[in-house]
C-alpha cells in the first residue's frame, strides 16, 4: 500500500477543495497550483515559510501587543497548559521575528473545539505577517453533503498524534499547494514528520528541530531502553515517537540541534548519521532584555501588586517559571530551599521560593500531582505553602511581569530531571539585574553555556545519580545547596551576571536567530535534491498501546499469521512488493550490493519467491543461505555482507526463520540497524518486531510501516521506491 503524497493526489483531494473555500471566505489569495514551483522558488515572491506546531494551544484572536488589562488569550497570546509551553512560545516568537524581516509565515496548529480555521494573527510594517491555519488531527474528513466532519475537531494530546500524521500531512500539503511554500520547519517528532512529508511531496526543503529526543528522555527518566515495555507503555507511547524521530532525522534537509552534543547522540542512540546539522539555541522574548523593552511600563503595576500580595522582598526570593510538569522537578526546588535554610538559618530565614506557572484555579491532573509533591517536601522541612508563605505558587503571568520580578530575585532555580535546552534559564541570563541562574548538569542549557566558555557565569549543580530515576539523592541536594550559596557569595558575582547578560544579548535575540534559520532554508532550497518518500500508513493494531503489549506480563500479542495463506496468495503479495523493489533497483544501479532480510513464519519461502520476483536481466539477485549462526543475526549479516557471493550480486535476500522474534525483541528495538538488512520485511510477526520493519505482511495485506522512511538504512543516501 503506497500512500505517497503527490501533487496530483493533492489536487484531487477533499482537503484541497476545503482549504481553498476557507481561504476564499477569509479573503486570502491563493495561487495557480501549476505555478507553484516558480512562485515558491523565489523568496522575492514572498512565498510563505511554514512552521508546524501540531501540539497544544495557539492564539485564537489577532495579536494586540502589550496590554495589562487583557489576559494573554484576549490579546492574542497563549498561556502555558496541556502540551503548551516553551515550544509554543518558541514558534510564535520565531514567526514574529521572521515576519519583522518582511517574510510571510504560516503556522500550522491543531484545530479543536470552535477555534478559527484561519487567523491573520500578526502583521508588521515591513509587509511581513504571521497567519495561523488550524488543521484537525488526522486531517479534514468529508461527511454528509461534502461538508467536513466536525466531530473530528477534538483535542489530541501529543502522545496520541502519531496515528494521525498521514492525514495531517495531506492537509498541510494541500494548504501549501494553495499558498506556495518556501520551506517547512517542524518541531518535535510529529511536526518533523509533517514538515518532511509535505516538503517531499512538493519538492521544498524542510528543517527538523527535535527539541526532545525520545531515546534520551527514556534513558534520563530511569527507564531501561532495552525493555520493550518502555516503548509501548500506555501514557508516553514512545514506540511511534521513535519511528517518527528517525523518519524526520533522515528525511529533513537540515536538523537543528538543541545542545552541543546532540549530533553525536543521533548516531549513538539512533544509529543515524545526520551530516546537515547544527546547534542553534532558542531566542529569548524581548521582554527579558529588560533595560530596553518599551512594554514594561504598563506591567509595572501588575508586578508591584504581586510583590505586595506575596510579601516579596528584593534579593530575598528564588524564582522558577514555566509548565507545572513532572520533568521540571518542582519538589526538588523546595528541597534546595529547605537545605539552605537548614545550613544557613540566619542567612535564609525569610527567603522564599516563587513558582510561576499553570492554572491554580483549574489545574490539570499533572499539575495537582506535582503541587502535592511540592507540599509533601515542604512538610518535611517545615515550610509553609501559601500566598505569603515560604513557598508561593501563582499562575501564568505575562513575560514582562516575570522579567520585572526576575530582576529582583536571588536566582532562577532549576532542578529539572531532563530538559533539552531550557527557555527560562536563558531568559534569566538576559535579564541581568542581581539574579543569577541555577541549572542541573543534565539540562541542555548547562551544556551549551559551558561549550561557549561561560560555565562559571551560572551555577551548575549535580543532583546525583538518582535523578535519572526521578528520586531524591538527599546528599547530592545538600551539596548542590551549598554550591548555590557559595556562588551567591562569590566576590565576582556581579561580573559573572554581567558577562552572562552580554552573551545573551549577542546570541539569544530572535532577530539574529531568525536570520540564521532563514539562511539555512535558503541553502537547503539551493541544494534541494530528491529525498526518500515517507510512507505514513498507520496500521490499526498500532493505534492503541493496549493492543500491543500487556505491560504487566510483557506478553506481545501475535499479529495475523501468513502461515495459513496459500502459496498462490503469497506469490501475489511477493509479486506486488518485488515489482516495486525491482523497479527501484533498475532505476538506481548505484544501490547494488544491499541486503534484504525477511523475518517470521514462512520467511524462507517468502525470501525465495521475492528473490525470483526481483530478478531481471539488469539485476542479478542471489538467495543467501538461510542458516542461523548461533542465533546471532548480526554475525550472519556481517559474514554475508563480506562474502564474495554477495559482492557478485546486486541484491541478496535472507529469510531468517523466527530468529528475530521474541527471544531477540529487546535487542531488536534498540539495535535495529545492526540486526537487519537495508530493507526488513516482517511476516505475521510479533508486534514489536513488526513495529521495526519497513514492510509488514499481515493477514491478507501488506503495508509500509508507520512513519518510517522506506528502507530506513538507505534513506539518507539514495532515493527509494519512487
Amino acid at each position: 500500500m503506497n500512500r505517497q503524497i503527490t501533487k496530483e493526489g493533492i489536487l484531487d483531494s477533499f482537503a484541497y477543495r476545503t482549504y481553498k473555500e476557507i481561504f476564499e471566505r477569509n479573503g486570502v489569495q491563493t495561487i495557480d497550483p501549476y505555478s507553484f514551483d516558480s512562485f515558491s522558488n523565489e523568496l522575492s515572491n514572498h512565498p510563505p515559510i511554514f512552521m508546524i506546531q501540531t501540539q497544544g494551544h495557539m492564539p485564537r484572536v489577532n495579536y494586540m501587543g502589550a496590554n495589562s488589562s487583557l489576559s494573554p488569550a484576549e490579546r492574542g497570546w497563549v498561556s502555558s497548559g496541556t502540551d503548551t509551553g516553551g515550544q509554543t512560545f518558541y514558534v510564535l516568537d520565531e514567526a514574529m521575528a521572521l515576519a519583522k524581516l518582511g517574510h510571510s509565515i504560516v503556522i500550522i496548529a491543531q484545530r479543536f473545539d470552535d477555534g478559527p480555521a484561519y487567523l491573520n494573527w500578526f502583521q508588521h510594517k515591513s509587509g511581513g505577517k504571521v497567519e495561523i491555519v488550524r488543521v484537525p488531527a488526522g486531517g479534514i474528513q468529508a461527511g454528509d453533503h461534502g461538508k467536513p466532519v466536525k466531530s473530528r475537531y477534538e483535542f489530541v494530546r501529543k502522545e496520541d498524534l502519531y496515528p494521525n500524521l498521514y492525514g495531517t500531512s495531506v492537509d498541510v500539503s494541500a494548504i501549501a499547494l494553495l499558498r506556495g511554500a518556501y520551506g517547512f520547519i517542524g518541531g518535535y517528532a510529529d511536526g518533523g514528520v509533517v514538515a518532511v512529508a509535505a516538503g517531499q511531496a512538493l519538492g521544498r526543503p524542510s528543517i527538523f528541530i527535535a527539541h526532545s529526543m525520545g531515546l534520551r528522555k527514556l534513558s534520563l527518566s530511569g527507564r531501561d531502553v532495552r525493555d520493550p515495555n518502555s516503548y509501548y507503555e500506555s501514557k508516553l507511547w514512545f514506540g511511534p515517537r521513535l519511528h517518527a524521530e528517525r523518519a524526520s532525522f533522515l528525511g529533513a534537509d537540515f536538523v537543528v540541534a538543541n545542545t552541543p552534543d546532540e549530533n553525536r547522540a543521533y548516531a549513538e542512540l539512533y544509529g543515524i548519521d545526520v551530516p546537515n546539522s547544527r546547534m542553534l539555541p532558542p531566542g529569548v522574548n524581548r521582554a527579558f532584555f529588560i533595560d530596553e523593552c518599551d512594554e514594561h511600563e504598563c506591567y509595572r503595576t501588575a508586578a508591584a501588586q504581586k510583590v505586595s500580595a506575596h510579601d516579596l522582598k528584593r534579593d530575598r526570593y528564588f524564582m522558577s517559571w514555566g509548565r507545572i510538569a513532572h520533568d521540571k522537578n518542582l519538589a526538588g526546588q523546595v528541597r534546595i530551599l529547605g537545605e539552605l535554610k537548614g545550613m544557613y538559618p540566619e542567612e535564609y530565614k525569610d527567603v522564599k521560593l516563587l513558582m510561576i506557572g499553570g492554572n491554580p484555579e483549574n489545574p490539570t491532573e499533572e499539575e495537582r500531582a506535582e503541587i502535592q509533591k511540592v507540599c509533601d517536601v515542604a512538610g518535611e522541612y517545615g515550610l509553609e505553602v501559601s500566598a505569603k508563605g515560604d513557598i508561593v505558587r501563582i499562575g501564568n503571568l505575562d513575560s514582562s511581569v516575570i522579567a520585572l520580578l526576575a530582576k529582583d530575585a536571588i536566582a532562577y532555580l532549576g532542578t529539572q530531571f531532563h530538559e533539552p535546552f531550557g527557555m527560562a534559564p536563558a531568559e534569566m541570563l538576559a535579564v541581568g539585574g542581581k539574579g543569577f541562574v541555577v541549572v542541573p548538569e543534565v539540562s541542555g542549557f548547562a551544556k551549551w553555556i559551558r561549550a561557549n566558555g561561560l560555565g562559571d557565569s551560572v551555577s551548575i549543580i549535580d543532583l546525583g545519580t538518582k535523578s535519572a530515576s526521578q528520586q531524591f539523592d538527599i546528599e547530592a541536594y545538600k551539596i548542590a545547596a551549598e554550591k548555590i550559596h557559595l556562588f551567591r557569595k562569590h566576590p565576582d558575582l556581579k561580573k559573572r551576571i554581567e558577562r552572562g547578560a552580554k552573551f545573551a544579548d549577542e546570541n539569544l535575540r530572535w532577530e539574529r536567530l531568525a536570520r540564521t534559520k532563514l539562511g539555512v532554508l535558503q541553502d537547503s532550497a539551493k541544494e534541494k535534491a530528491f529525498r526518500p518518500s515517507l510512507y505514513l500508513a498507520m496500521p490499526a493494531w498500532y493505534r492503541s498501546p493496549h493492543t500491543i503489549v500487556d505491560v504487566a506480563t510483557g506478553n506481545f500479542p501475535r499479529m495475523p499469521s501468513t502461515s495459513d495463506q496459500s502459496l498462490a496468495w503469497m506469490s501475489e503479495v511477493v509479486k506486488d512488493i518485488g515489482g516495486q523493489v525491482a523497479g527501484w533497483l533498475i532505476k538506481n544501479p548505484s544501490a547494488s550490493r544491499k541486503l534484504i532480510t525477511v523475518d517470521g513464519e514462512n520467511s524462507e519461502i517468502f525470501a525465495d519467491l521475492l528473490a525470483a520476483s526481483i530478478d531481471s536481466p539488469t539485476s542479478r539477485v542471489q538467495r543467501v543461505a538461510s542458516e542461523v549462526l548461533g542465533n546471532v543475526p548480526q554475525e550472519l549479516i556481517r559474514r554475508t555482507m563480506h562474502s564474495s557471493r554477495f559482492h557478485d550480486s546486486d541484491f541478496a535476500v535472507y529469510g531468517g526463520g523466527k530468529v528475530f522474534l521474541e527471544e531477540n525483541a529487546r535487542a531488536f528495538v534498540t539495535n535495529r540497524p545492526n540486526l537487519v538488512g537495508d530493507l526488513h520485511i516482517a511476516l505475521g510477526a510479533n508486534a514489536l518486531n513488526a513495529a521495526t520493519a519497513n514492510i509488514v505482511v499481515s493477514g491478507q495485506t501488506w503495508y509500509m510501516n508507520t512513519a518510517m522512511p522506506c528502507f530506513m538504512a538507505l534513506a539518507s543516501r539514495m532515493p527509494v521506491l519512487h
